[in-house]
């Protein structure tokens, strides 16, 4: 389903092209959306014995109402991918993880929002955090899969608490 969603920002990409023949870039990023979308294809053909599952392993939980991404951020990043810069497979790996950044964003954005939290990724702390609307740190999502929980914990913690005392 990634790879499909992929292709599906490589086809609004196209009319893109087709709207504007003379930016380049467009048709960059169309190229870069296709390989990316072969690379996912080609982890995916690994299965979960593969040592690039991972990188979309996570993203499945993000995968919303049939061929749909995460959000608003996860939209972004995937539709401006290639565009006026060349990728390789090692821009694809990275991009995956920048992709997962996004989801995240936009999941605990959807939780301040409404509330819900409906890919179940959020940690109870980034619950908790979310029903007080406190903006996360840029580099949190980044720094969540290299860090104890419990520094992470303690983080949000703090600015749960400068959130409170905000409103006092």
């Amino acid at each position: 389903m990634l790879s499909d969603y992929v292709r599906q920002q490589m086809r609004w990409r196209e009319t893109k092209m087709e709207e504007f023949p003379d930016d380049k870039r467009n048709g960059e990023s169309v190229a870069a959306l296709g390989s990316l979308a072969e690379f996912i294809e080609a982890i995916e053909d690994e299965g979960a014995g593969g040592e690039r599952w991972g990188l979309v392993e996570r993203l499945e939980p993000h995968m919303l109402e049939g061929v749909s991404l995460g959000g608003r951020e996860a939209s972004r990043e995937t539709a401006r991918y290639g565009f006026g810069y060349r990728t390789t497979d090692g821009t694809h790996e990275e991009f995956l993880t920048d992709l997962w950044i996004a989801c995240m964003t936009d999941a605990y954005n959807h939780r301040c929002e409404h509330d819900e939290d409906p890919t179940g990724e959020l940690s109870r702390v980034e619950n908790g955090a979310a029903r007080f609307d406190v903006p996360l740190p840029p580099n949190y999502w980044r720094r969540r899969s290299r860090s104890f929980e419990d520094e992470l914990e303690a983080e949000i913690d703090e600015l749960i608490q400068a959130k409170i005392a905000e409103g006092e």
